[in-house]
């Protein structure tokens, strides 16, 4: 888990599975596409890799895999590059860490952010301490939630 001193309600397991031991009991997943970690990116669905997960995190679960492009998770765990495993198809909850496509104004971009609901707006919060990236604030109309974030993938090689 990651656990920070201002975010301390914010968890995300860390999924490690050894490179030597991933096809044993696993779930294949395949890594679809990705999405930004700051501003939002347009992207096309796309397959990338296959990883294999635990099979909690895998089959019937709706869970799909999504790689990150960008900083601006960085202080929950989620680098430039990471993995992270999505649970689409569950209901949203202020303050989660999801990933969500936003409206014709952001070419209908995806991003992973922390995200809170208040008087009819969404605003995706950065969690990045080092940089100071401005919220994101869209209407309520102007963004589809995708799923929230249950886990950081990383394969270990030893």
């Amino acid at each position: 888990m990651c656990d920070l001193p201002f975010s301390k309600e914010i968890k995300i397991p860390i999924i490690r599975v050894n490179i030597y031991e991933r096809s044993k009991n696993g779930v294949i997943l395949p890594v679809v596409s990705y999405s930004a970690a700051g501003n939002p990116l347009s992207t096309q669905e796309r397959f990338e890799e296959n990883i294999v997960v635990p099979k909690r995190y895998g089959k019937g679960k709706n869970i799909i895999a999504v790689k990150i492009r960008g900083d601006s998770m960085k202080d929950v765990g989620i680098d430039d590059e990471s993995i992270v495993l999505v649970k689409t198809g569950s209901h949203f909850k202020s303050g989660m860490i999801g990933i969500a496509t936003l409206g014709v104004q952001y070419d209908f971009g995806t991003t992973c952010k922390k995200i809170v609901y208040e008087k009819g707006e969404y605003r995706l919060i950065s969690l990045n301490s080092e940089k100071n990236y401005e919220d994101i604030v869209v209407r309520s109309g102007e963004l589809r939630y995708v799923g929230e974030v249950v886990g950081i993938y990383q394969l270990e090689t030893d």
